[in-house]
């Protein structure tokens, strides 16, 4: 019952302060600013990553090891090629891979990553790519929904509750931003402890958005049932 209560501290917060006139540049408390862009990532040899990948399935440890560590210094720009390997049948190639599987700083990175964690159809996969976009909604929920609005089968099926989940979390969070600095000079505790609430509540809303794609992609899976041939009685 915790994200109820968050939800309704979002209420209470909206109607007890009115939004500003104006919000200054660079004052809401939720935001995250990407380090890095898709121009400054730096270029990464496919053909590399797969021979370091294959490597990672090597009979010696020690070779195993070497080669996680540098993929690993490939940074980023690397996981676009990895991820194509994280449902390798070799176990130990899939393991490793997942383990690289860092939350990429690059928002548009991020959202291709998480689109192609989430095509696996892969519940432990789907749960990485979705708390991926669920840190940052106000930079990844468009980008998602560009990205994936030509989805079709079960793509279609696994994105869409992801969107609307993630739409209606980059909504709580704009109203947050809108309330919160004039809310934390009239009521600076109080102030405090929502803005605590409203990032953790982060994790309810991930959780949502998750179970809600499980559940579409099996019933998905589910053969519908035929409705039964009744013969007509001989006269």
């Amino acid at each position: 019952m915790k994200h109820v209560a968050v939800i309704g501290l979002f209420i209470i917060l909206s109607g007890l302060v009115p939004p500003p006139a104006s919000q200054p540049a660079g004052k809401s408390p939720i935001t995250t600013r990407p380090t890095t862009t898709a121009a400054t990532q730096p270029a990464v040899n496919q053909a590399q990553v797969r021979r370091l990948v294959k490597q990672l399935g090597a009979r010696k440890y020690a070779d195993r090891q070497t080669a996680q560590k540098r993929l690993a210094a490939l940074g980023e720009a690397a996981l676009p090629h990895l991820v194509e390997f994280i449902d390798s049948p070799d176990a130990e190639i899939a393991s490793r891979v997942s383990a690289l599987m860092t939350r990429p700083k690059d928002p548009n990175l991020r959202v291709e990553v998480a689109v192609r964690l989430l095509s696996t159809a892969n519940p432990d996969h789907m749960e990485t790519a979705v708390y991926m976009l669920f840190e940052s909604p106000l930079e990844d929920c468009e980008r998602f929904i560009e990205r994936t609005k030509d989805a079709k089968g079960i793509q279609r099926v696994i994105f869409d509750p992801v969107a609307e989940q993630l739409e209606n979390w980059k909504r709580l969070t704009e109203i947050f931003n809108r309330n919160y600095e004039r809310f934390s000079r009239e009521k600076p505790e109080a102030a405090a402890r929502i803005l605590e609430l409203h990032r953790g509540s982060k994790y309810y809303q991930a959780e949502a958005a998750y179970w809600l794609a499980v559940a579409a992609m099996e019933d998905f899976r589910t053969p519908q049932s035929q409705p039964t041939q009744r013969t007509a009685p001989t006269p």
